[in-house]
C-alpha cells in the first residue's frame, strides 16, 4: 500500500481533490491512502507516518525545493499542474501519481 500526501496553502482545496482522487483510486482497485494537509503541517506529518509521494498544490510550489532538500531521498515530491488543480481533475492527478510510482 502506498501513501500519498497532498499539500496546499490551507489544505481546504486539496481535501476536495483528495475526495475525487479516492473515488478514482477505488474505481481502479488501487490500494492507496490519500490525505491532505496544509503545507505548514507537512514536516510534522512526515514525523508521524511514512509517505511515499508528496504532491504540492500549485499555489505552494515555492516550497518544493526546500522540501526536496529535506525529504527528496525518502519520498517522491512533485507539484500538481495548475490546470489539473484548478479543474480538480482527479483522473489526471492519478495518472501523474502512477507515473511517479
Amino acid at each position: 500500500m502506498k501513501t500519498v500526501m497532498l499539500a496546499c496553502s490551507v489544505g481546504i482545496s486539496t481535501n476536495v481533490l483528495v475526495r475525487k482522487l479516492q473515488k478514482e483510486i477505488i474505481a481502479q482497485d488501487i490500494e492507496w491512502e490519500v490525505f491532505a494537509v496544509p503545507i505548514s503541517e507537512v514536516k510534522e506529518e512526515l514525523k508521524q507516518r511514512p509517505v511515499d509521494v508528496l504532491l504540492i498544490g500549485p499555489q505552494s510550489q515555492h516550497y518544493k525545493e526546500e522540501l526536496n532538500n529535506l525529504y527528496g531521498e525518502e519520498l517522491v515530491i512533485s507539484t500538481i499542474s495548475a490546470k489539473d488543480y484548478g479543474q480538480m481533475n482527479a483522473g489526471n492527478v492519478l495518472k501523474q501519481l502512477l507515473n511517479l510510482l
